[in-house]
């Protein structure tokens, strides 16, 4: 490159020197010229590794673009497949605790139905045993009352005409057994006095 500039600049020299009186127009077009071809060949050397340089950065950026996309497109899906599975899993709980809620109300109705029924056969059994206990009273009272009118009625009834005429048919059963030569056993008596009396 050097060596074409200095080439340059020596034709350019012995040009200006042979034709001293030429165009100075002429002198600037191809100073001109040669500078264009210069810059086109310094431009045509050096941009492309450049432009190469920044399609390649840009081929990398839209891939890694892509991947971070594609990445993107695989957490969203994973967060939505997470979702699901929690939503499923609320789903399931929420049958389990509705299930386990029957449960216990049937349970609970159950144990309070056989309380229910326990506490009425203990009423009834109550009720029957304070029905006995008053029947008996009733009946103890109503002996007693009977024992008590009948005291009063024999009392009344048996007078001094009574007494006396016990007193001597006892007598009379005394020298009957004693004539008859019979011992006075225990019973004897008792059984004597109901012969007789039959």
């Amino acid at each position: 490159m050097y060596l074409f500039a200095a080439q340059i600049e020596e034709t350019h020299a012995e040009e200006h020197g042979a034709g001293h009186g030429a165009n100075p127009f002429q002198d600037n077009l191809i100073n001109w010229l040669l500078l264009l071809v210069f810059l086109g060949w310094l431009i045509a050397k050096n941009l492309p590794p450049v432009f190469n340089s920044r399609r390649q950065s840009i081929e990398s950026e839209i891939s890694a673009a892509a991947t971070a996309k594609a990445e993107a497109s695989a957490f969203l899906e994973s967060q939505r497949q997470q979702l699901a599975d929690v939503e499923k899993d609320i789903q399931k709980m929420i049958a389990d605790a509705k299930h386990a809620a029957q449960q216990s109300t049937a349970l609970i109705e159950e144990q309070t139905t056989k309380e229910m029924n326990d506490l009425l056969i203990k009423f009834e059994s109550a009720i029957q045993n304070e029905r006995r206990l008053l029947v008996t009273e009733l009946r103890t009272a109503a002996v007693k009352a009977a024992v008590a009118i009948s005291q009063e009625q024999l009392s009344n009834q048996v007078n001094e005409r009574v007494k006396s005429e016990l007193l001597n048919k006892f007598m009379s059963e005394l020298d009957t057994i004693a004539r008859s030569g019979d011992s006075f056993e225990p019973g004897k008596f008792e059984s004597t006095a109901h012969s007789r009396n039959n």
